[in-house]
């Protein structure tokens, strides 16, 4: 009998060769790597220190509120499982992958399950600063009174919930 893990592995190769197949067959990877080519080294720089930086913020903001659920994490711990976390959250509908980051914590099984509270109180976290990034901009382009009122609506809507979640 094959060993599942050894499967499993052979599985994700075939897989992973296939779609790297698909993707050179469907798309002109020339033109691809022509555009890549053209990218400012400055902007590249910039967009990839940013995104490290945030990855860096909102690993603290879950160490700290995994220490709110008397968790204690290593910063480093939380840090890696939540890159991880988001590479699985690229490729999942709703960023639900990003939940796996619990599972990549270095912690025994009982800590993990209880993890997965300030896991899901970050990814409210997320939602709810995109809405309000979102109603800022939508308030600017639309620019009315009413507008404001259904922004605030929303944003106490928001807290109200996230104030269940945390009781």
């Amino acid at each position: 009998m094959i060993n599942k893990q050894k499967m499993f592995f052979s599985i994700r190769i075939i897989l992973g060769l296939a779609l790297i197949f698909l993707i050179f067959k469907k798309f002109n990877v020339k033109n691809i790597y022509n555009q890549i080519l053209n990218v400012s080294t400055i902007l590249y720089f910039v967009v990839v220190s940013g995104h490290f930086l945030l990855m860096a913020l909102k690993a603290k903001r879950w160490t700290i509120l995994c220490k709110n659920n008397n968790l204690n994490m290593k910063y480093f711990s939380t840090f890696k499982a939540y890159t991880i976390g988001f590479a699985f959250g690229t490729f999942t509908p709703g960023k639900l992958g990003d939940l796996g980051k619990v599972l990549l914590i270095d912690a025994p099984n009982s800590i993990k399950k209880q993890a997965l509270i300030p896991a899901i109180i970050d990814r409210l976290w997320d939602l709810f600063i995109l809405i309000i990034i979102s109603a800022v901009f939508f308030m600017i382009i639309i620019n009315t009174t009413k507008t404001i009122l259904t922004i605030i609506i929303i944003c106490l809507f928001f807290v109200f919930i996230l104030g269940i979640l945390l009781i």
